[in-house]
């Protein structure tokens, strides 16, 4: 999968360790993640990123341990190592981890990222434009997060418009590091709007149309079947719920 993507043109892959963790020091998770991400390093090649995205669901503790055996594969960096909620337990993975640490999805507001500013404690931040009310707030927040010498890479999982919001808030980012997405969403935004979204050579480049650069089929739209997402379950072997 990482190799096809290679080909596909992207920078990166990102993928999600510890998740086999049946309890909260499961270091055999760690070493399972370990050899796949050994693996994917082999096959891509030095000048290929891999990220490691955590859920925000493991302990601290198992979080540094996974950290510093990695570093030798040279993860670009480490996403939610912690739950949120708490600038202490993310320090503690920083300061004890040789990988970038990034995060943080799941908070919204300028005022929630504080914090995490004026500690640095963390490389890389990761609101969402759609969770932190648009695009005025998300390039704030780079602005902020620049002055700590923090790095961007905006979280996105959504549409098409919050896709282009999120590419032009990028394109005046001086701190903007990578953006996911992915062919397959890239693929479905079609059947929502008329967009030229191409990743070429680790890159995409942002329209020149007015506006955010698509057009919204809303005809189309009106037309799609609503679909329920079936979400995977996150237990430990004795059934109790490890986040997510």
């Amino acid at each position: 999968m990482a190799k096809h993507c290679q080909e596909q043109g992207y920078a990166g892959i990102k993928g999600n360790p510890l998740e086999s963790r049946t309890w909260p020091a499961d270091e055999s998770a760690v070493q399972s993640s370990l050899a796949g991400i050994a693996a994917i390093r082999q096959a891509v090649g030095d000048e290929f990123d891999i990220m490691l995205d955590a859920h925000g669901s493991p302990t601290p503790e198992l979080s540094i341990s996974l950290a510093r055996q990695v570093a030798p594969y040279r993860p670009l960096f480490f996403e939610e190592p912690v739950k949120p909620g708490s600038v202490e337990a993310l320090l503690a993975v920083t300061q004890a981890s040789a990988v970038p640490i990034a995060t943080d999805e799941k908070i919204f507001t300028l005022r929630e990222f504080e914090p995490l500013i004026e500690r640095r404690a963390c490389a890389v931040l990761q609101p969402d434009v759609t969770h932190c009310f648009g695009m005025t707030t998300l390039v704030e927040i780079a602005r902020r997060a620049e002055h700590a010498q923090m790095q961007m890479a905006p979280h996105n999982v959504a549409g098409p418009v919050d896709y282009a919001a999120t590419l032009h808030a990028d394109a005046v980012m001086n701190n903007f590091l990578i953006q996911e997405t992915t062919k397959g969403y890239i693929e479905a935004y079609g059947k929502c709007a008329e967009h030229d979204f191409v990743v070429e050579d680790g890159y995409i480049g942002l329209s020149d149309k007015p506006g955010l650069g698509i057009e919204v089929k809303e005809t189309d739209l009106a037309d799609l079947p609503y679909e329920s997402i079936a979400y995977r379950q996150y237990r430990h072997a004795d059934g109790s719920w490890k986040g997510w």
